[in-house]
């Protein structure tokens, strides 16, 4: 091969030269193909190796035969080829290894309406519950897992079974820390691990390796090549301030994470995780359960949205010279939010049937709750008062909502600071 291409090469890089002689007929042998060495002080030629291409021996009588000749491509001095390099595909294949991490989390409502394949959720109650499964691998080769686990069979014995493939979940860290505010623009993030970055339309769980029931879900609005515009406090989430470094995991439609089994919120499950790579799948024999405590997220009403105090959104309140603080926020409905999610801040909307808004008065360090108030189903406001706080300095104000028991997942969280009983700012402003 490397001699073919040295040949080729020095045909098409030099001009091949043709010439056409008259020799007498001595050389009536000459046949096409055969080589001959032309030698031609006139045209400045010394023994140049040429290729007979046509002979023509002329009409009888005649003396002469007009040979056409062109120049041999053998004659020619090969170019020096190197060796060639050893090949520079990289050889990725790996054994599959444990995943990197296992965050399985209860379906929301409008997850579980929109994402679950082979699930009528008219057909299903309370407690009734689903679960995604997000998984991280940072293998290279790694490209799906399948998931196990305890299914219960028909006569009730509970046996190790797969549970399908499913996708990996890739998330960024955020390069700087991140206020609570309705909208955020954030550069393009490096992704980490297998899986889909963000996607216009996409999801993206903020803090979920910190604990479900903090994580923020977001919805990813724009994305160009320097940025990405997401909204904040989708779903039954509320809009918080992430440190740097929080990571946010992200997640589309496209993506496999459903555990499509029928659970119980308050159950157990355990999942065994089988990474899966070129080269085969992680043994069942090898993986160590992870276990995770449903809940009933799904069935739970959606805290109140577009909460302010005295007028403030999310940023700490000073209350101190203030008689009355005032509360407001819009209502939210599980059931109607199942295909259009709505923003933070959108109008309110009513209510499900018996759903309250419950504001609580927390302790900043016990964090034991000090008051309770309930408002009643459709309203959107309510003015507290110092003495709801109960000689408190400083004490957090939770907003969520409730209905037929079961509290809200997410809520609202904003740090008040007043003046209360004897000399109620001495102490607060001495040293200002």
């Amino acid at each position: 091969a490397r001699k073919l291409l040295a040949r080729d090469l020095s045909s098409a890089t030099a001009p091949l030269s043709t010439a056409t002689i008259l020799v007498d007929r001595r050389a009536w042998q000459r046949k096409p193909v055969d080589r001959i060495k032309l030698t031609s002080a006139k045209h400045g030629v010394q023994e140049l190796i040429m290729r007979v291409v046509r002979v023509n021996y002329g009409r009888a009588g005649q003396s002469e035969i007009e040979i056409e000749l062109i120049q041999d491509i053998f004659s020619f001095e090969e170019p020096e080829i190197p060796e060639p390099p050893d090949t520079l595909l990289e050889d990725i294949r790996e054994e599959p290894e444990a995943p990197t991490f296992v965050l399985p989390m209860t379906m929301n409502y409008y997850f579980a309406a929109n994402f679950l394949e082979s699930v009528d959720l008219s057909n299903v109650a309370y407690p009734d519950a689903f679960v995604s499964v997000i998984v991280g691998s940072e293998q290279e080769d790694a490209s799906d897992f399948v998931a196990a686990s305890e299914v219960i069979d028909a006569v009730g014995n509970a046996n190790l079974a797969s549970l399908g493939e499913f996708s990996f979940t890739a998330f960024s860290t955020l390069p700087t820390s991140l206020d609570a505010e309705v909208q955020s623009v954030l550069p393009i993030l490096p992704l980490v691990g297998q899986g889909a970055g963000p996607e216009v339309g996409g999801f993206g769980i903020i803090g979920l390796d910190l604990g479900e029931e903090r994580a923020e879900i977001v919805t990813v609005t724009a994305l160009t090549d320097t940025e990405i515009t997401i909204l904040r406090g989708m779903l039954d989430s509320a809009p918080r301030t992430w440190s740097m470094g929080t990571k946010v995991f992200w997640l589309n439609e496209a993506m496999i994470v459903e555990d499509e089994t029928v659970r119980a919120a308050s159950n157990v499950v355990d999942y065994y995780i089988l990474p899966q790579t070129s080269l085969g799948q992680f043994p069942l024999a090898a993986a160590t359960p992870n276990p995770y405590a449903i809940n009933d997220r799904a069935w739970a009403p959606t805290r109140p949205a577009n909460v302010t105090i005295n007028g403030i959104a999310f940023a700490d309140v000073d209350a101190r010279e203030l008689s009355t603080i005032p509360v407001s926020w819009a209502n939210r409905n599980r059931v109607m939010e199942d295909s259009q999610v709505l923003r933070w801040d959108d109008p309110n909307i009513t209510p499900e049937a018996g759903q309250e808004t419950v504001i609580e008065i927390v302790d900043q360090v016990s964090g034991a709750v000090t008051r309770q108030i309930v408002v009643a189903e459709g309203e959107t406001s309510r003015v507290l008062i110092p003495e709801d706080f109960d000689g408190a300095n400083l004490a957090l104000v939770r907003l969520k909502a409730r209905r037929d028991g079961i509290d809200s997942f997410g809520y609202n969280e904003q740090r008040v600071t007043i003046a209360s009983g004897f000399g109620r700012n001495f102490g607060l402003n001495f040293g200002r």
